[in-house]
């Protein structure tokens, strides 16, 4: 059994994953990390690393996005994408740094997990919890897995980068994975977008400091653009990073803008599906220098 978390600095997080989301078929299971996969029961086990961040509204920690992230990048043309969702049920676990994770482990921290969301004990407990319920507490949405046998050495390769990603790719990343999680939600659509454009800002930011450290002191939006077209072999149909929605953003976030002020400004849902599929592409390129376009 493990032992209780009380009284002792806990090693391992323990996250459920929802119903919500879609995934890899198989679990992962790593010295420091797994993603527990089955028809029941779906969650994730990762070793706490301290940093300097803190928030009392964002329960998703640095740590995770890494796993979380190498699942949401991998993708083939044609084929489902995987988004995983993290729902804000967890439990840590007193267990040593040192300890490498077996399955023996994993399987009690499910089990330490449901008995957690039964219990009356833990926090509060929000209406939505019960979209997340897995199976195995009697949930009504199955979970969502999709074959994934040839994805492992590509997920492999993308968490490799981010285990040590500058703190710009990991913000660019847990925003394409919210983004994903709140686009499940019609009335939260729009949250959606504004994620995404937070996402689209961290990928400016990075193509700005790789052409920065090519010798270019001062890039343009232009020299951006150009960047993107350049590493993908396309023809440049943009004069300036990702303009269109650029656009898309200003009118949304601000109420008084260029394009006039309206009530309700005009949004289509392409204007998320476009930019969410571009820009999972493009920070694997980030993560792998290998441009892929799954739109095509």
């Amino acid at each position: 059994m493990i032992p209780d978390y009380r009284g002792r600095k806990p090693g391992f997080l323990v996250r459920l994953l929802s119903p919500l989301g879609s995934y890899m078929d198989q679990t992962i299971l790593e010295a420091d990390r797994a993603m527990v996969i089955s028809a029941e029961l779906c969650f994730t086990v990762t070793r706490i690393v301290s940093d300097d961040s803190f928030s009392e509204i964002d329960s998703l920690a640095p740590y995770e996005i890494p796993l979380l992230g190498s699942v949401l990048l991998c993708v083939k043309k044609d084929e489902p994408r995987f988004f995983p969702y993290p729902a804000h049920q967890s439990v840590r676990l007193g267990l040593p740094l040192s300890t490498v994770l077996t399955g023996d482990i994993i399987d009690e921290a499910g089990r330490w997990l449901v008995s957690i969301i039964k219990s009356k004990k833990h926090g509060s407990h929000w209406p939505t919890d019960i979209l997340h319920r897995p199976p195995v507490l009697g949930g009504q949405i199955p979970y969502s897995l999709i074959p994934s046998d040839d994805l492992s050495s590509d997920r492999a390769t993308v968490l490799a980068y981010m285990l040590t990603a500058h703190p710009i790719y990991l913000r660019g990343v847990a925003c394409l994975l919210k983004a994903n999680m709140a686009s499940q939600h019609p009335e939260f659509f729009e949250s959606a977008l504004l994620s995404l454009w937070i996402a689209l800002d961290a990928a400016q930011s990075i193509v700005f400091n790789r052409l920065r450290e090519a010798g270019n002191k001062n890039p343009s939006s232009a020299e951006a653009a150009q960047y993107v077209y350049d590493a993908y072999g396309f023809e440049g149909v943009w004069e300036k990073f990702f303009e269109d929605d650029y656009a898309n953003r200003i009118r949304f976030i601000h109420p008084e803008n260029r394009y006039g002020a309206q009530a309700r400004p005009w949004g289509f849902a392409d204007d998320f599906f476009e930019l969410n599929e571009n820009l999972i592409d493009l920070f694997y390129f980030f993560a792998t220098d290998i441009p892929r376009d799954t739109q095509a």
